[in-house]
């Protein structure tokens, strides 16, 4: 029998990706099988899995993807000359800027628990790259004398509800830019960050 004949190029494959990506982000994981992938991209099961490898391995590549992307995102942004506030402005200006030009976003924090256990370690690496360009920034704001309201755990627990949940009800094209967005996200997370009160607790590691 012989080898399907495939179309190996990068373009091809980000398709793929991205048919898989609009079907799993419209119907979920678990509802969408491989023979609706190939479907809806034109090619047979056996060809799919030329490109895909499993359906557990593309989705572990689409969440990873989306990570990445957003690491170099926040990692310029984090090597930037701008002051504390402005980079924590970026940083969610940057977020949901993805969110919206990328739909592998909300399905990628949706679906992160259809991750087997033993597979999930692939996509660890980057979030905690992510979590530690979050906290480099939250850092040196400390270290200049400026958000001491709260604890750098509070600070990065606070950001990354965003990050985490904004995938719930963030809608592409809505009424607010994403510009907009971060503007009034920073607005909150800075009176909060910047209001002194007795020193802040840091959290229990459990």
């Amino acid at each position: 029998m012989e080898a399907p004949i495939v179309d190996r190029t990068p373009d091809r494959k980000l398709e793929i990706r991205r048919i898989a990506s609009d079907l799993i982000a419209a119907r979920g994981f678990d509802a969408v099988s491989v023979r609706d992938i190939a479907t809806a991209a034109g090619i047979t099961v056996p060809t799919l899995y030329w490109y895909i490898g499993s359906k557990q391995q593309l989705l572990i590549d689409l969440v990873q993807g989306v990570h990445q992307q957003l690491y170099d995102r926040l990692e310029a942004v984090a090597h930037s000359d701008a002051s504390p506030a402005d980079k924590l402005r970026a940083i969610l200006s940057e977020t949901f800027s993805l969110m919206a030009s990328e739909p592998a976003y909300t399905l990628a924090y949706r679906e992160q628990r259809s991750i087997e256990a033993g597979q999930a370690r692939e996509i660890a690496p980057t979030r905690r790259q992510i979590d530690t360009v979050m906290r480099q920034v939250i850092e040196d704001a400390r270290a200049r004398g400026e958000w001491l309201g709260v604890s750098t755990d509070i600070a990065n627990l606070s950001v990354w509800s965003i990050i985490r949940f904004a995938p719930e009800w963030f809608r592409p094209g809505g009424r607010e830019t994403p510009e907009e967005l971060a503007d009034k996200f920073a607005d909150v997370l800075l009176r909060g960050f910047t209001t002194v009160g007795p020193e802040p607790t840091p959290i229990e590691r459990r």
